[in-house]
């Protein structure tokens, strides 16, 4: 199975005073597509690639900022739970 994926949220910063950041609260999201391989036994594997897309804190000089795009590549395995007993 072949899938889109997206979503919206919140992510919150802690304050660095050594490199002047102050602790705030800024929106973030992501855009991802994946390939999902249905596995005998009930077990499953997924192949993901995410783009997310927050931005960046400026410092107390105005230097920074902008829109960060971090790339996540991730690989997963899994097992199907439940279903009628004796299935494999």
């Amino acid at each position: 199975d072949a899938f889109l994926s997206g979503g919206i949220g919140l992510y919150r910063t802690a304050a660095a005073a050594a490199v002047g950041l102050a602790a705030a609260v800024r929106p973030a999201g992501f855009l991802g597509a994946g390939l999902r391989v249905f596995l005998p036994a009930r077990f499953t594997a997924r192949l993901e690639l995410r783009q997310h897309l927050y931005p960046r804190p400026a410092d107390d000089q105005g230097r920074g900022g902008g829109v960060a795009w971090p790339t996540e590549l991730g690989l997963v395995f899994g097992r199907l739970l439940g279903g009628k007993p004796g299935l494999p």
